[in-house]
């Protein structure tokens, strides 16, 4: 069994579903389970809380675990010692019990942020990593993967990238990606209310005497109520912003996280993928990964016979700019009309991960950048809210 930390948040669940896929037993855990409709319903899910020994020593109990993808961590949100110690005994209470339950195999959720302040591009993973941090997720990471990799296990650190698609966050401080799609589909939700509005009042006009006063919702009606959603998703987009943050634990309330970074977020050493507050650049970007590609990702890490290396990037293995993305919106959607502002929020070449690596374990991504656009404008136009 495959048990999967955090296995019911963002990355989580589209690595529960590529395990299952791949036809292996899955176990995703967290400490508030709740249903996710990219997971069988028939698949069992487990509670646990990965800073408990005793909750894990429960859980292994239960299953014969034999590989763990561990994604949970703290979210944002509290004081950077909390989210420190919270994250440092996790590993430890996992690394424990991965060894008493001899597991086959740890793959432990990295991020694209410990690669900041290295400033030769692509980043890969033999480079030297610098010390210093500049926000405490990626310190964690760190500090992470030095104790898992010299813990005498069979430890695989995957170093994820921008993850983005169903599920995930509606809008991100580190890429920008999801807002540009988010506002898209609300475009395409408003123009939808107002052709069923004119529509509706067609109907009218012809079934109804002249001079009944049937109050018809007018055009500026449809238009209140659009932006009334898009700051529905706004709100929606900054409370979920912490869960994104974290599953790898997007938790000790675990969720899974996007690991992205540019500006001193997640990764810092560079300009912001999403252009600064308020403003996205045409020619910022970083490394985006489609969260479906991340997730067959992480099932090939955790469940290939043998692996060449330890440390594994897992990324698109290019920078995609949201000049970019909103082409790819556009090709979609041609009615888009996504907000970008010229050029880029500074100079300088952008970060992107290699992952020769990953492609030689025989990984290849299936969701080019349109198709992932399409894909994910068709799940929020099927009704999901992320």
């Amino acid at each position: 069994m495959i048990l999967i930390t955090g296995g019911l948040g963002f990355i989580g669940t589209h690595t529960t579903r590529a395990v299952l896929d791949l036809g292996a037993p899955a176990l995703p855990a967290s400490r508030h389970p709740k249903s996710s409709s990219l997971i069988p319903s028939g698949v069992g899910t487990a509670v646990v809380d990965c800073t408990d020994p005793q909750s894990l020593s429960a859980l292994g109990r239960q299953h014969r675990i034999t590989t763990i993808v561990h994604l949970a961590a703290a979210p944002l949100g509290g004081t950077p010692l909390d989210d420190l110690q919270q994250n440092t005994a996790a590993t430890f209470a996992i690394l424990r019990a991965a060894a008493e339950w001899d597991v086959q195999r740890v793959v432990l959720a990295s991020t694209i942020g410990v690669y900041a302040g290295v400033e030769e591009y692509p980043w890969r993973e033999e480079a030297p990593l610098p010390l210093a941090s500049p926000h405490p997720i990626p310190a964690s990471k760190k500090t992470a993967e030095i104790l898992a990799l010299a813990s005498g296990l069979d430890v695989v650190v995957a170093r994820i990238g921008g993850i983005w698609g169903p599920q995930g966050r509606t809008a991100s401080p580190f890429i920008a990606a999801p807002a540009l799609i988010h506002a898209a589909a609300a475009q395409r939700e408003r123009r939808g209310d107002e052709a069923q509005h004119q529509g509706d009042k067609g109907d009218q006009l012809r079934t109804q005497p002249r001079g009944e006063g049937a109050q018809d919702q007018t055009d500026e009606q449809a238009q209140d109520r659009a932006e009334a959603r898009g700051a529905e998703l706004q709100d929606h987009g900054k409370e979920q912003r912490d869960e994104g943050l974290r599953d790898h634990a997007q938790s000790p309330r675990e969720e899974a996280h996007d690991h992205t970074g540019r500006d001193g977020g997640q990764g810092g050493g560079g300009r912001r993928g999403a252009g600064g507050p308020g403003t996205v650049y045409a020619g910022d970007g970083v490394d985006i990964l489609y969260a479906r590609d991340c997730g067959a990702a992480l099932a090939l890490l955790a469940t290939a016979p043998a692996l060449r290396h330890r440390v594994y990037n897992v990324g698109s293995g290019r920078a995609t700019t949201n000049a970019e993305v909103a082409a790819a919106i556009a090709a979609v959607y041609p009615e888009a009309e996504p907000a970008l502002a010229d050029g880029a929020s500074s100079p300088g070449p952008l970060p992107y991960l290699d992952t020769d690596r990953l492609a030689a374990e025989g990984w290849t991504p299936q969701w080019p950048l349109e198709r992932a656009v399409a894909d994910y404008l068709a799940w929020l136009a099927a009704g999901h809210e992320r």
